[in-house]
Formats: structure tokens, sequence, C-alpha cells
């Protein structure tokens, strides 16, 4: 494939622009908080065409960066996590209890507590 240089954008011989693979940018979509990904996106855009990046550096630039944007702390996010956290645990403290709750009551011994209050 024939690389050519017009205007300061590399161009394919077939006449369109080069592109950044697809599925790089969407790893870095996922990856990274919604304040940055337009920023970090065009960045590595950038310097993927005037450069004259190849496709291996494109995704290695995003495997590169992505644990620091994963690691990066991002409020909601940890509120929702939070939430989940609190919501399994009262699920699992009810579990237990409603578990300790016989299914049948015994009517030998609900005769016998009748029979306490009478």
């Amino acid at each position: 494939m024939e690389v050519t240089r017009t205007h300061d954008v590399a161009q394919h011989s077939s006449g369109g622009p080069r592109q950044p693979p697809r599925l790089a940018l969407l790893v870095l979509a996922i990856t990274t908080p919604r304040g940055l990904r337009e920023y970090v996106a065009g960045d590595l855009h950038e310097e993927f065409v005037q450069r004259n990046r190849s496709r291996a550096w494109f995704w290695r630039e995003v495997l590169r960066s992505s644990p620091c944007f994963i690691a990066a702390p991002r409020p909601a996010l940890t509120a929702a996590i939070v939430a989940v956290s609190l919501i399994a645990g009262v699920h699992s403290f009810w579990t237990f209890v409603l578990s300790q709750i016989p299914l049948k009551a015994d009517p030998v011994s609900v005769a016998s507590v009748w029979r306490m209050f009478q």
C-alpha cells in the first residue's frame, strides 16, 4: 500500500485519508473518562496522520494509556459501586434472616404457644 503526503495529511493510494483502527478507537472510548475522550482521541489521531504512524503504533498507544484511564478515580462509578455493594449486603443479610424462618409451622408448637397466651 502506497502512502503519499499532500497538504500535511497522509493519504492511502486509494485517495482517502488514513484512519486509525476502529476497534482501537472503541477501546479508547470505553476506557477514557468522558471529559478526556475527545482530546485523547484527537491527539492520537493527529499524531497518527501527521507523522505517518503505523496502525500497530496506534494500538500500542491505546493499550499503554488504557490502564491509566481505568485506574483514574471516577466519582459516578465509585458511587455506583458503593450502591451495588450496599444492595448486595442487604440482600445477603435478608436472605440469611429469611432462611432461618421455617417454611411450615409445626401444629404442635403453634398450639402450645397459643395455650400460653390463654
